[in-house]
């Protein structure tokens, strides 16, 4: 099912059940999507909730935190994600910072599965030493 399917499918049933913060939520989620485009892939909408993730983070909002949580797909662990940097930096024999863009260019090759802030970082770090 498309995530797009998934959320509009979860107001329906946050209505029935009278889960209002969830609902709100969800509402406002659905309002982002819209306002963008009528359907949007999942990568897209990924996109939009990390960044409202992001925000609920700052806002110290853990009951949004966790109700974004339960729509983003798992992604990858920092462990899990410094070999797949460090082999992209090897197999590309990057040496250093400048190289930072084409690191980025390939991990975006993995999608939604990796968390690119965490990745970035971890690429900036390796690229440094």
């Amino acid at each position: 099912m498309k995530l797009q399917d998934r959320i509009q499918n979860d107001i329906k049933t946050c209505m029935l059940s009278k889960e209002v913060e969830k609902l709100s939520l969800l509402r406002v989620i659905k309002g982002e999507i819209n306002r963008i485009a009528k359907e949007l892939p999942d990568e897209d909408i990924v996109k939009i909730l990390r960044k409202m993730k992001e925000n609920a983070e700052l806002l110290h909002n853990e009951g949004e935190v966790k109700i974004i949580n339960e729509y983003l797909p798992t992604t990858l662990g920092e462990i899990q994600l410094t070999s797949i940097v460090s082999g992209i930096i090897q197999k590309g024999e990057y040496s250093g910072i400048q190289d930072m863009g084409k690191v980025m260019t390939e991990l975006r090759n993995y999608g939604s599965v990796i968390d690119i802030k965490l990745a970035s970082g971890i690429a900036k770090k390796l690229l440094s030493i």
